[in-house]
């Protein structure tokens, strides 16, 4: 490495410029692509957790579907028997026929 500065050293201004002007075009270009695989990828990850929330929403809203769905069998299945407790304690339960 001390070679080639001390060889840098001695080049002439303009050859040192245009080496210096390379460099520096080489490096952006490196930076640049860095960033680039980066961001596509931050996107990709963005896109992914974006499906998963709205998947997330969808089965949420199928959940309290099915829930709203078992809470009106229940109801109606409880509008549908009665039960009785008989002196011994022991418990009846009886069909309404009259729905």
């Amino acid at each position: 490495m001390d070679d080639f500065l001390n060889n840098l050293r001695k080049k002439p201004e303009e050859e040192k410029q245009s080496i210096a002007l390379g460099t520096a075009g080489i490096l952006t270009v490196i930076i640049f692509a860095v960033w680039i695989v980066y961001f596509t990828n931050r996107l990709d990850n963005i896109e992914t957790s974006t499906e998963i929330s709205d998947d997330t929403a969808s089965f949420v809203d199928q959940l309290q579907e099915g829930i709203g769905i078992f809470q009106e069998n229940l109801e109606e299945l409880q509008s549908d028997t009665e039960e009785i407790i008989l002196e011994d304690g022991e418990v009846f339960i009886e069909q309404n026929t009259s729905n």
